[in-house]
């Protein structure tokens, strides 16, 4: 009869893996020791994981590691034994597999140098001082600080893909490079939205969409590179693209996010329906010549604070260790982007407003205004329909994006703002300057919705 241990053994690092599978991290609003807490817990199970792993090839090799570390062994020291196991192809086999979780993170090395190589993550993160700091952190007041500031270097998607990596090595199974991994769930998704085609108009689709797909590296670079574009692909029609969504919908349906309906899926797959959300690289900008300030508090310049002109504050763009920019608005929920430019303009077009700016006597200008909810006027009177409904001037306020509007009080005055490119309807502000300081100019007048031309 096969000994129950070594069943236990695959089965206990099995059940590792799920747990840091399904157990999505949360608390980023709660007192700032709940993050490293949950880590911890998290890190110190995991760590338990490897060490076994790791024990388990040496035995099976024949080797031996010191026994009376009942604290915890050096993750560093095992690791380096196992060098010895088939020449080092077993030790190279983890390699591999960290090296390949590294790039599909696509981790930062500038930010989080000790990811460069498994040796350095082990000793940053996997020392027996580490596992006990973390296994009792919470009973001794003296290692809290230490604990809270090691759990920045813990970086669980890399811990569960060494074991990832180790299950396989002593459970004589394949090996699941995470870029594999997530390849192969992507294309099924894609697969089976093109497979299963009836009616001739739904072939075509899929005929379409294959000649397309023939022309990109993967299949997780292509469904990404549609998301990005709205679905809009070369080639391909109505039909097409929907079969594309309906692909990606399955897939972010199934995966490890806060908006899944099932938390169970391979959270490497959520992190790829996280990169399909960036900007798209070369993001155009709608206002090209909409400057702005940029301000880098610190010398590693990894957070920016972007300005207006007129120095309205509109966000902050901040560096992140997937090697991906954050731009946070100041009024509504950031985006990632691969680079700084794109993070900036996009900071942009979600708060600069063109209007058309009329001073009684003179020509119309197009000037922009700084607007948090595109509406050009902060409304402390109403907006009302056409013909308006209120006989009696209220105040607005119009925060111009720079301090050369040339507006002055006692003019009279007509700003227009339209709805879109092409829409003949928008918003209407006449009346009378009350007041200038600065960039902002308050109103006395009707403000009106509908037809601005």
């Amino acid at each position: 009869m096969a000994d129950p241990r070594e069943f236990l053994k695959s089965e206990s690092m099995k059940d590792v893996i799920s747990i840091l599978d399904t157990a999505f991290l949360s608390g980023y609003e709660l007192h700032p020791g709940f993050r490293s807490m949950q880590l911890a817990n998290r890190a110190m199970i995991a760590h338990l994981a490897i060490e076994r792993g790791l024990k388990d090839g040496l035995e099976k090799a024949g080797l031996s590691y010191p026994r009376n570390a009942r604290e915890g062994h050096d993750l560093p020291h095992l690791y380096g034994l196992t060098k010895q196991i088939r020449s080092g192809k077993w030790a190279a086999v983890l390699a591999d597999a960290f090296h390949d979780a590294v790039a599909f993170y696509e981790y930062d090395l500038e930010l989080v140098p000790h990811v460069a190589t498994l040796e350095k993550y082990l000793e940053a993160t996997g020392t027996s001082q580490d596992f006990m700091q973390m296994r009792y952190w919470l009973e001794d007041s003296l290692t809290i600080d230490d604990t809270t500031e090691l759990t920045p270097y813990v970086l669980l998607h890399l811990h569960k893909e060494i074991l990832e990596a180790l299950w396989p090595l002593f459970a004589y199974d394949q090996k699941r490079l995470v870029s594999k991994r997530v390849e192969r769930v992507v294309a099924e998704a894609v697969v089976h939205v093109l497979r299963y085609a009836e009616g001739a108009a739904e072939d075509q689709a899929s005929k379409e969409l294959d000649k397309w797909l023939s022309t990109k590296p993967s299949y997780r670079a292509a469904l990404r590179d549609a998301v990005q574009q709205g679905y809009v692909v070369s080639g391909a029609g109505e039909l097409g693209r929907e079969k594309l969504k309906q692909a990606f919908e399955s897939l972010r349906a199934q995966s490890n996010t806060p908006f899944s309906r099932s938390p169970s899926a391979d959270p490497a797959v959520a992190f790829y329906i996280g990169t399909c959300g960036d900007l798209p690289a070369g993001y155009q900008p709608r206002y090209r010549d909409a400057e702005v300030a940029v301000r880098w508090p610190h010398d590693s310049q990894i957070s920016a604070e972007v300005l207006s002109p007129a120095g309205e504050p509109l966000g902050q763009i901040q560096k992140n260790i997937n090697s991906r920019w954050f731009s946070s608005p100041y009024i509504k929920l950031g985006i990632f982007s691969k680079v700084f430019e794109d993070a900036k303009h996009w900071l942009v077009d979600q708060q600069c407003e063109p209007v058309v700016v009329t001073p009684e006597g003179q020509a119309a200008r197009e000037l922009y205004v700084y607007s948090a909810d595109h509406s050009f006027a902060s409304i402390k009177g109403t907006f009302s329909g056409w013909p308006p409904d209120a006989d009696e001037p209220e105040e607005f306020e119009v925060n111009f994006w720079d301090l050369n509007h040339n507006l002055l009080s006692g003019q009279r005055v007509t700003i227009t703002s339209k709805l879109g490119e092409e829409s003949p309807y928008g918003m209407r502000l006449e009346g009378v300057i009350s007041k200038v300081e600065d960039h902002k100019v308050w109103i006395a007048g009707l403000g009106m919705y509908g037809r601005v031309q």
